[in-house]
């Protein structure tokens, strides 16, 4: 009888024992089992809404197996670092690989960039982006070559920003990678 007793006291051990281990289990479980395009998702996220993340400068990311390679360009350098430290802080994130290019110091490059958001921000067909905190097209120049990046609603307004920079700026180059939205 001692020994039932005793045996029945080490099960009951044992089953506290693993009813507190399962749901740590489970949580670490799910914490891993994010897949790639939430990861993506939060990662998107962290950008967008980062302070320091503006109009002038532009980044990509790509998710595989919690890596998050890094891409694009912005216009100082604390500004890679901190877009870093933020994507590290995404749950999920086990590494990254910034590739993000900071962009030379110019006074030239600086007075293209304002004269460029003020040209297509200005503009009739683009004021009602300018009222976010984070305008859907971003202007990114290297060197006095201008590269328009974001999304847009039609090819028209694709059109319409490539043609209102080319015209109104003394850039060496303008590039028109804008993305129109729900295109097929």
């Amino acid at each position: 009888m001692a020994r039932t007793k005793s045996l029945l006291g080490s099960v009951i051990v044992l089953v506290v024992v693993l009813s507190t281990a399962i749901p740590v289990m489970a949580n670490n479980t799910m914490a891993v089992t994010k897949t790639d395009k939430e990861l993506a998702e939060a990662v998107r996220k962290s950008i967008v809404i980062h302070s320091n993340y503006g109009v002038f400068d532009w980044i990509e990311g790509q998710v595989r197996n919690g890596v998050v390679t890094l891409s694009g360009s912005v216009r100082e350098p604390v500004r890679k670092d901190e877009l870093e430290k933020a994507v590290m802080n995404v749950e999920g994130v086990s590494k990254i690989d910034n590739q993000i290019d900071v962009l030379p110091l110019s006074t030239y490059d600086d007075q293209l960039r304002l004269r460029a958001v003020r040209t297509i921000y200005g503009s009739s067909t683009f004021d009602r982006y300018a009222l976010g905190t984070n305008p859907p097209i971003h202007i990114i120049v290297d060197n006095g070559r201008v590269v328009l990046q974001g999304i847009v609603a039609n090819t028209l307004e694709r059109q319409v920003a490539e043609s209102l920079v080319r015209n109104s700026l003394l850039a060496f180059d303008v590039r028109n990678e804008l993305r129109v939205e729900n295109a097929d």
